[in-house]
């Protein structure tokens, strides 16, 4: 084999894992698909009364939500979990370029995965069978009166606030009022 050969198998392996991230992550939660950027302030208002705490967001693409709430929460901590390599990438790029990567954590790690005790707050844009398989571990790891913030679909059987306004994308508004379930 040349060395043109061993670059193209190279570059060929990278470009499937990068591809391979980014479909994966539309399989198991959601495609990339970023927040209207027109809903960011009806996404700040769901948040009212945080002020600081630890801020998740399942799923957070280019991490423009995590942007967003880092300039209107300056005390919050926010971490961001992405499995799609070329969506993580552009989101530790823009937290780079605007001096927000020590506010805006970016992980690149399956959200099932990982321990949600610590959140006070918990955004996500995520499909139905995502908030679905997400429910039983909300309930398992979320303290009670953390705020769970949901773009476009809802939590079935959790009672929340509806906030449509001027749009025709819901935003659903939860806090939790129970104890864990201890597993």
């Amino acid at each position: 084999m040349s060395g043109l050969d061993w670059i193209f198998i190279v570059f060929g392996g990278i470009l499937f894992f990068i591809l391979f991230t980014h479909g994966y992550a539309g399989i198991i939660a959601a495609s990339w698909v970023p927040t209207w950027g027109k809903d960011y302030g009806r996404i700040i208002k769901a948040f009212e009364g945080l002020q600081e705490g630890t801020v998740i967001d399942l799923g957070c693409g280019g991490g423009g939500v995590m942007r967003v709430l880092a300039r209107e929460y300056p005390k919050a901590r926010i971490i961001g979990y992405e499995i799609s390599v070329p969506a993580w990438l552009i989101a530790q790029l823009l937290n780079g370029l605007l001096g927000l990567r020590r506010r805006c954590e970016v992980r690149w790690q399956n959200f099932y995965n990982v321990s949600l005790r610590d959140a006070d707050a918990v955004y996500c844009f995520l499909t139905p069978m995502a908030m679905k398989k997400l429910k039983p571990k909300f309930e398992r790891e979320l303290k009670p009166s953390t705020i769970v913030i949901s773009y476009a679909f809802q939590i079935h059987g959790w009672e929340g606030e509806r906030l449509v306004q001027d749009s025709s994308v819901p935003i659903f508004r939860y806090i939790l009022k129970y104890q864990r379930i201890s597993k």
